[in-house]
């Protein structure tokens, strides 16, 4: 496996724009390699590395809902919508390695406290 750094995910995700982002249209390895940030950042253990990945992801996904493309934010305010984005990168792992299925967040909804339908197969 190709390793993963800055460069990459600038070509390969933050040049696609944001709707490459969303947790849906992850590839596994892009998936597997923000949950490890994601790991990180919830367990208060994250290193500067991992929260520029994050950051650069939530920007852009910000970016996108407005109208002007421009985004002021406080610290608080960004680590929350950082915590948001973790959320649903669990959420689709979950989609993709149980047997639950959980409606995929959209550039719409993926910070807007969302309703999240899961279901089980019976």
């Amino acid at each position: 496996m190709k390793k993963k750094n800055f460069d990459s995910f600038t070509k390969e995700l933050l040049q696609r724009g944001p709707e490459a982002l969303l947790p849906r249209n992850l590839d596994e390895s892009w998936l597997n390699f923000l949950l490890e940030k994601s790991y990180a950042i919830k367990e208060d253990m994250q290193t500067v590395e991992d929260m520029k990945y994050m950051c650069a992801a939530v920007l852009l996904l910000l970016k996108s809902s407005t109208n002007s493309g421009e985004i002021c934010l406080s610290a608080e305010e960004l680590d929350a919508f950082i915590l948001q984005y973790c959320t649903e990168l669990h959420l689709e792992a979950l989609d993709r390695y149980s047997d639950l299925t959980i409606s995929p967040a959209t550039l719409k909804t993926v910070f807007k406290n969302r309703k999240v339908d899961v279901t089980k197969p019976l």
